[in-house]
């Protein structure tokens, strides 16, 4: 999907358990704590020149279980969902396994903290 609809260069910002997108011509950004919101904001991922975003359920997810102790990283997920275009949602099977998969475009920057 990704191939087929995202312009190759684009820059794209992943988190761990997303699209397996090694060898693609994207310029491809991993962060190594797992999850985006732990590298930096949205905004700065916005002024470093991310346009597209995908984010994984098995990481956002651990989140969302304990929401009073990570609020910073749930507004980042937040502002991602208000202020991006959801371009494309996997969801698992019984086929296909493993977590929920969204793909995000942002188009303007979001607004600073």
């Amino acid at each position: 999907w990704v191939l087929d609809n995202i312009p190759p260069n684009s820059k794209i910002a992943q988190e761990w358990y997303g699209a397996l997108l090694n060898g693609t011509p994207y310029a491809l950004f991993v962060p190594p704590e797992i999850s985006l919101p732990a590298d930096r904001t949205l905004a700065q991922y916005y002024e470093d020149g991310f346009r597209y975003f995908i984010i994984s359920s098995r990481v956002y997810g651990r989140y969302q279980n304990e929401p009073t102790r990570y609020t910073s990283e749930l507004n980042f997920y937040q502002s991602l969902a208000e202020h991006g275009t959801l371009l494309q949602q996997f969801e698992p099977s019984t086929i296909r396994g493993g977590p929920v998969i969204k793909i995000y475009a942002l188009a303007s920057p979001p607004p600073t903290p």
